[in-house]
C-alpha cells in the first residue's frame, strides 16, 4: 500500500482536527465539527492488529470504517510523528528516518 499523502495519511489528522475547530481550511478526512478535540495515539497499532484484538478496544473498534490511513515511508514512529505533528509528509518535514545529523552530531531520535 502507498501511501495517500494530502488524501489519507498520517499527516491529514491534525489538519483535519484544527478545520473541525474551526482553524484553517476545510477538513481533508471527515471530521465532523466540534467545539473541543482529544488526539490518542496508540503507537503500533494499526487497521489489521485492531481488527484482529477488537475485544481488546471495544469503543476503537466499533468506530465506523472509512478505511486504514496511510504513513508515510518509511514507516517509523519518528517519521509518522512529525507527519502528526506537522501535517506534512517525511518528504516536506524533513524526518526521514530515526537518525539524523545536526551540526556534525549524529543524533538518535528514538532515545
Amino acid at each position: 500500500m502507498l501511501p495517500e499523502y494530502g488524501r489519507r495519511s498520517l499527516a491529514e489528522v491534525m489538519p483535519s482536527l484544527l478545520a473541525a475547530l474551526g482553524v484553517g481550511p476545510a477538513p481533508v478526512l471527515p471530521v465532523e465539527p466540534a467545539r473541543a478535540a482529544a488526539l490518542l495515539l496508540v503507537d503500533g497499532l494499526g487497521a489489521e492488529l485492531l481488527r484482529a484484538h477488537a475485544a481488546d478496544a471495544p469503543f476503537l473498534a466499533s468506530l465506523p470504517d472509512a478505511g486504514p490511513l496511510t504513513v508515510g515511508f518509511p514507516s517509523s514512529t519518528v517519521v509518522s510523528l512529525a507527519s502528526l505533528a506537522t501535517g506534512l509528509p517525511p518528504g516536506t518535514h524533513g524526518m526521514v528516518g530515526t537518525s539524523f545529523e545536526v551540526e556534525g552530531t549524529v543524533l538518535d531520535a528514538l532515545r
